[in-house]
């Protein structure tokens, strides 16, 4: 979906300022090697996105409690 191209490209954006601090990537339990954004291919345009590394998940829990955050403090 558009909105959840929207949070990746933020998700990276962070990645990228914090000098990779803010991190979504994660890595299965059976894999201990190192693989972050480096290891993602993201193409916005067209909402595509590709993984060069087997073990590599996305997990948006801590994004989705700044998200929450956020929206708490607006009211």
């Amino acid at each position: 979906s558009v909105e959840l191209a929207e949070v990746i490209e933020n998700c990276f954006h962070w990645w990228h300022q914090t000098h990779g601090y803010f991190d979504i990537t994660i890595l299965s339990a059976q894999d201990d090697a190192g693989a972050t954004w480096q290891a993602v291919e993201f193409d916005r345009d067209r909402r595509l996105i590709q993984f060069h590394h087997p073990a590599l998940r996305l997990d948006f829990g801590g994004y989705g409690k700044g998200y929450a955050l956020d929206r708490l403090a607006t009211l």
